[in-house]
């Protein structure tokens, strides 16, 4: 077979691949970033008809009078959750693209040259973020909400710990 019918023989990459895992990896962070903050400029300054500019005229993060919220009534009327939006609408399928990316980047970690104990380490460190940040929530948010068993456990976790340190020392 000459090298002019296959493309793959005069790519130069090596295993036959016709696109490098650096090249994916950069195409992948590269559509995560447009797809997130493309979200973002979607609702943070698209305006709401009938509702106005988020931040200026209705609240941030506003569930029901936000822009996913409107384009979901449209397109699904009488089929909403709560009759007045979808958790799982048109719009929020963008963020969800992003979750699915970062599981691509995930596994291409994962199958890097990098050795097995460094990978559990930053898994390790990375659940106990996740761990923690489940535990204190939002706290520079204006409304911190404590609620589900996470968090819960982690509430009553700290007062055991609060408890038997200040009984011991």
């Amino acid at each position: 077979m000459s090298n002019a019918i296959d493309p793959r023989a005069s790519s130069g990459l090596p295993d036959n691949r016709l696109v490098s895992l650096d090249v994916l990896r950069g195409i992948t962070i590269a559509m995560l970033v447009v797809a997130l903050l493309g979200y973002w400029v979607l609702l943070r300054w698209v305006q709401v008809p009938g509702f106005g500019m988020p931040g200026r005229d209705i609240p941030l993060f506003d569930p029901t009078r936000n822009l996913g919220a409107y384009i979901d009534r449209h397109s699904f009327p009488g089929r909403l959750y709560r009759g007045v939006r979808d958790p799982e609408g048109l719009l929020s399928t963008i963020p969800a693209l992003g979750t699915t990316l970062l599981g691509m980047l995930t596994g291409m970690w994962l199958r890097s040259e990098r050795s097995s104990a460094m990978k559990v380490s930053i898994m390790l460190a990375g659940a106990l973020l996740e761990f923690f940040w489940a535990c204190c929530g939002d706290a520079g948010s204006r409304s911190t909400k404590i609620s589900g068993p996470v968090p819960m456990f982690c509430l009553r976790l700290a007062s055991l710990w609060s408890r038997s340190r200040f009984a011991i020392g």
